[in-house]
């Protein structure tokens, strides 16, 4: 491919006549694979739909040019030619195509391509489905001489004030309705000639722009919202003052001085693409262009863009008059002269030298450096500044350089960050041999700060800058002398000062050094939540090995509300930190109460996890070992962390750790009680044994106790959390809890008694009003299953009989006891004596019987409802249970006396349920009575003219008494039934 040709890939955008469907890429030069790509990306820049195809500014056919990134990021234009065909879609509406090119921007930037060339050469071009279009180019002299000739014609003066005003925002040219798209893109020319080539490739140009356009152009023949409106061969106004005004002067000024061809040329030149959208006012190549007008302006302006000849300014510079060069074109000069020696030219830095020196330029020489020095740094040469501070030097400029830079840049109000970053540029080894830079920082505290801290890897070589031993220091740096040669601390530093130096220290002997030395200063900042943050980050982020320095450190972490590292995070023996922390109570004896009690707060927090066994040895070391005051003060903090299951932790946390606490806080006692109960993890001998022990005292002289007068509620409102965590029935633990009570040698009666009343608080509401109710329910049906025990078992004593044989004595010698008497076999007979066996024991326990649980009977006496049967009873599967009716069965015992008078208690603890059902006995009998009534009147009506009998009486009432029948016998099978007399 030559110059005069270039290739461009290329789609046809549409619709299928009788097509519903929406504009779609149809064919193209690409695969079919990449058409839906293609397609969003000339939805993107489509230029809208015309109102009317044949007449009017609209009419069709359209051309637009607009940016677009090729698959290699290439800028490249985007040409659309618009048109109809006559073909009209499923909806009867016309078919508006495209035919649309994909143009690279470089070839045609190379030919000095312009739009209406290129709407020619695209517009003759035959498209193959599936190969590029070749695209001849015409001659750049040509395309130039046309584009001359159409400024012309437009007026000079009307196609520079439109192309300034292009830099102020979008523009819309009217006056052109009746031009074609031709003539159109031939004025888009004209005017992006009088700017750099490379504008156009960022440019969006429309013939014409429909209302329901996707893209904003920034030239078109159309009225767009927010475009400024000029119309062709009118006087148009000037831009405001800003780029666009100077811009608009500068042009003017060329073309007097010039001409337009010579614009035109220099402008056409410059191809770097430049998106007016993004970078509005004068491009430094455009005022390169303009403002050559002699050699200082020239390479004034070639330094800046980056094309100066160095030969020549050296040249230059070296043979120029110091009395016939402004100030500012002096240190222009001056200027590109040091870029250049930066760069290695050694002839500019020569040349800078003479000059400097011939014309006593010395001012403008540092400022030179300091304009070399406040330039981005240029990654392609790494050593720039270095070159720039040996041209310094050799002038002996470098500490005048120093300061000029540095106030200028506090003048200036620059950010710490910013001071920070141009110091790092001078380097500390440097910035030790300028005392500028020392004093400087000396004056800005913060940007010192900055220098000094942890992320700076040479924060020692900029100490050694600031020059702390030094006798005139100020008072801020006075703190950092311990990190000297002579660990001179002097007076405690305010705690920013000290955070700094703790930041600045090392590890090992100086980090414990600072520590020991700025110790009340670390514990005032520790509680203050301004150096919190700042403490703590310089504190915890090194390794720490001294056992005296870490527990130091945990308790200002501590005074500052965080939970401390221990010594097994920091793998450290635990027994050399406990010993530290015995220490520190010692030399801290005032405040370390305090700190302890924070600590323990903090260990048995829920958040913090489980205890571990380091944390309780050292709550063991604060209640034992660290005197009446520091066990005093940690008796609170557990009293209110008893919930925290790692208290109860007997190995360490045993009965002389709670006994040296409950000394100063004796409630701990009940509430260590009732919390192991509340957590729901004992069990039910657990729970039974701390209930029975709060409620019975010791055994007094005669080997009895009794039941206390403390506060029941709290011990009771603790079972009954356990029991919802539990699964253990409530009638077993009080009944267990009887036990409990009668194995303490506590009296029957008076157990019972206690267990009654306990039962009366549940069913008022200890447990909750739900709770109470259920549990009235189940000690109603308890207690009413116990009355009808007892009635049966009085009914049955009294039908039966029944005495139990006299207790035989063992025969002497050894001799065996008598054998038993055969049982006898079948049912026994009515009023037959049950055969003799051992007695019952009385059953001391209660009216309901216990779960027999071998885990729940350690502390139950024998005979009791949880425990085992006293000696010489029978078995529990031989004893005689009363089944009514003068017949026993097996597994009955006799109730004890006392079985009645707890149900007469009870039964008068449900009085009011008791009253209530009987008033419905009372109405349901009265019920009954009334219906008897009538039923005996309705009989007598029917009986009186009986047929049946003679004397109208039962046939039943006057027969012989039947014989007495076995008992095996079915008496339904002989005895006569009543007749029905009624018809």
């Amino acid at each position: 491919m030559t110059v005069a040709e270039l290739e461009a890939q290329w789609v046809w955008f549409g619709k299928s006549p009788g097509s519903t469907s929406d504009y779609e890429v149809l064919e193209g030069s690409s695969e079919p694979n990449t058409y839906k790509a293609l397609s969003n990306v000339v939805w993107r820049t489509f230029p809208g739909t015309p109102d009317r195809i044949d007449n009017g500014p609209e009419r069709l056919p359209w051309c637009t040019v607009s940016p677009a990134r090729g698959q290699d990021r290439s800028p490249m234009w985007v040409v659309k030619i618009v048109e109809a065909r006559g073909e009209k879609d499923g909806f009867n509406r016309a078919i508006v195509s495209a035919r649309v090119f994909f143009v690279p921007y470089p070839e045609a930037a190379a030919a000095g391509l312009s739009a209406a060339r290129l709407l020619d050469a695209l517009d003759e071009a035959p498209l193959v489905p599936g190969a590029p279009v070749s695209v001849r180019l015409p001659d750049p002299a040509a395309t130039r001489a046309d584009i001359l000739a159409e400024i012309r014609g437009l007026g000079i003066e009307w196609a520079a004030t439109v192309a300034a005003w292009m830099l102020a925002g979008p523009v819309s040219i009217g006056g052109a309705d009746n031009a074609d798209r031709h003539t159109r893109l031939a004025i888009v020319d004209a005017v992006t000639a009088l700017l750099p080539y490379g504008v156009r490739a960022h440019l969006t140009a429309h013939t014409w722009t429909g209302t329901d356009t996707r893209a904003q152009p920034w030239v078109s023949f159309a009225e767009i919202p927010g475009a400024r409106r000029l119309a062709v061969n009118r006087r148009l106004p000037l831009p405001p003052e800003g780029p666009a005004a100077d811009y608009y002067g500068v042009v003017t000024t060329f073309l007097e001085r010039n001409g337009l061809d010579d614009l035109v040329e220099r402008l056409a030149a410059m191809r770097t693409p430049v998106d007016l959208a993004k970078t509005r006012g004068l491009s430094g190549s455009l005022v390169t262009a303009v403002r050559d007008l002699d050699w200082v302006t020239r390479l004034i302006e070639a330094s800046r863009n980056g094309t100066l000849n160095a030969d020549e300014l050296a040249r230059r510079l070296a043979g120029a008059e110091p009395g016939r060069l402004k100030p500012d074109e002096t240190r222009a000069l001056l200027g590109a002269a040091f870029a250049a020696a930066v760069r290695g030219h050694t002839g500019c830095a020569d040349a800078a030298e003479v000059f400097t020196r011939k014309a006593k330029a010395a001012d403008a020489a540092v400022a030179a450096v300091v304009a070399e020095l406040g330039a981005p740094e240029d990654p392609g040469t790494p050593d720039r500044d270095a070159r720039i501070w040996a041209l310094a030097d050799r002038l002996g400029l470098g500490n005048a350089a120093a300061y000029v830079l540095l106030t200028g840049m506090g003048a200036d109000g620059a950010t710490p960050e910013r001071m920070v970053r141009m110091l790092r540029r001078i380097g500390a080894a440097r910035a030790r041999r300028l005392e500028a830079v020392r004093d400087f920082l000396w004056q800005e505290k913060v940007v010192a700060g900055a220098l000094l801290a942890y992320e700076s890897e040479d924060r020692r070589q900029w100490l050694a800058v600031l020059d702390p031993d030094n006798a005139s220091v100020p008072v801020w740096l006075r703190p950092y002398r311990i990190l000297g040669s002579r660990h001179a601390t002097g007076s405690l530093p305010t705690p920013g000062d000290a955070i700094a130096v703790a930041d600045l220290t090392e590890s090992g002997e100086e980090f414990t050094r600072v520590v020991s030395a700025f110790w009340p200063t670390f514990t005032e900042a520790a509680g203050n939540e301004q150096y919190q943050a700042r403490l703590f980050a310089a504190l915890t982020r090194r390794h720490i090995a001294d056992p005296d320095t870490a527990v130091r450190i945990d308790l200002l972490l501590v005074v500052g509300g965080y939970l401390p590292h221990g010594a097994e995070q920091r793998r450290l023996s635990v027994e050399r930190y406990l010993e530290a922390v015995r220490d520190r109570h010692v030399h801290d004896r005032v405040a370390f109460p305090r700190w302890a009690a924070a600590w323990t707060g903090l260990v048995l927090n829920p958040g913090a996890g489980p205890v571990s066994r380091e944390s309780r040895l050292l709550l063991r070391t604060f209640a034992l070992d660290c005197g009446d005051s520091t066990a005093a003060a940690i008796a609170g903090a557990v009293g209110g962390a008893l919930e925290n299951p790692g208290l109860y932790d007997t190995q360490i946390l045993d009965d002389t750790w709670w006994h040296a606490l409950i000394q100063y806080d004796p409630s701990l006692e009940q509430s260590r009680t009732l919390t192991r109960v509340r957590q729901g993890g004992l069990s039910l001998r657990e729970v039974v044994d701390l209930w029975a022990d709060s409620l019975c005292s010791a055994p007094s002289r005669a080997g009895v106790a009794v039941v206390g007068g403390t506060d029941r509620k709290p011990m009771l409102a603790a079972v009954g959390d356990w029991l919802r965590k539990s699964q253990v029935p409530a009638v077993a633990v009080f009944d267990a809890l009887y036990g409990g009570l009668v194995a303490r040698r506590v009296d029957g009666a008076q157990a019972r008694e206690a267990v009654d009343g306990l039962r009366l608080a549940v069913t008022q509401g200890a447990w909750g009003e739900p709770e109470a109710e259920r549990r009235r329910e189940q000690f109603g049906e308890a207690l009413a299953a116990e009355a009808k025990h007892a009635r049966r078992h009085r009914r049955a004593i009294r039908k039966s009989k029944f005495q139990p044989p006299p207790a035989q004595p063992a025969p002497q010698g050894g001799a065996a006891a008598p054998a038993a008497p055969p049982a006898r076999k079948g049912r026994r007979r009515k009023n037959e004596a049950p055969p003799p066996g051992p007695p019952a024991p009385p059953e001391p326990s209660g009216n309901l019987p216990a779960p027999a649980s071998t885990a729940d009977t350690r502390a139950l006496p024998a005979g009791s409802a949880t425990g085992s049967a006293a000696p010489g009873a029978a078995p529990a599967d031989g004893n005689l249970t009363h089944g009514g009716r003068g017949r026993f069965r097996r597994g009955w015992r006799p109730s004890p006396p006392h079985v009645q008078q707890g149900a007469t208690v009870r039964w008068k603890m449900e009085r009011e349920t008791l009253v209530a059902r009987i008033l419905i006995a009372l109405v349901v009998i009265l019920v009954g009575v009334i219906a008897v009534a009538v039923l005996l009147l309705s009989d007598d009506g029917s009986d009186n003219g009986s047929p049946s009998t003679p004397d109208n009486r039962d046939p039943a009432a006057t027969a012989p008494a039947a014989a007495p029948q076995d008992p095996g016998h079915d008496a339904t099978a002989t005895t006569p039934k009543r007749p029905n007399n009624r018809p």
